[in-house]
């Protein structure tokens, strides 16, 4: 559970998941989806950059 929490704050604190601009459940789940594969694709950016400085 605290795994989740800290993914949803720093999704409301990173990526402005708690300014919704847009009307209706359909636009939010979207916009909710975005943000979440903003969020893992920055997460295994980072990795690679870790592990290829470890590398060479």
């Amino acid at each position: 559970r605290s795994s989740v929490e800290r993914c949803n704050s720093r999704l409301k604190k990173y990526l402005n998941l708690d300014n919704l601009r847009s009307k209706g459940i359909k636009k939010a789940k979207v916009h909710a989806l975005l943000n979440c594969i903003a969020l893992v694709a920055g997460t295994i950016a980072l990795n690679i950059g870790v592990s290829a400085s470890k590398a060479a």
